[in-house]
C-alpha cells in the first residue's frame, strides 16, 4: 500500500508541480500506468497504447479549442 501511495503522490501533486504537467493529464497517465503494470512480463499491447495516446491528443485540442 505505501508504493500506490508514493506513486499517487508523484503523480498528482509533483509532476504537475515540478514537471508542469497539466493536472487533466494525470488520470490518463495512471491508466497508462496499469496497463503496463498488468501487462506480463511488461508485454504492452501497442493498439491499446496508440488508442489512449490518441485520445490524451484530442483531449488536449479540445481543450485548447474551449480556451
Amino acid at each position: 500500500m505505501k508504493l500506490e501511495e508514493t506513486i499517487n503522490m508523484i503523480l498528482d501533486v509533483e509532476l504537475p508541480l515540478f514537471r508542469k504537467i497539466e493536472i487533466a493529464y494525470v488520470p490518463k497517465i495512471k491508466k497508462l500506468l496499469s496497463i503496463i503494470a498488468e501487462s506480463s512480463p511488461f508485454m504492452l499491447k501497442i493498439q491499446i497504447l496508440c488508442i489512449y495516446i490518441m485520445e490524451i491528443r484530442l483531449m488536449k485540442e479540445m481543450s485548447e479549442k474551449v480556451f
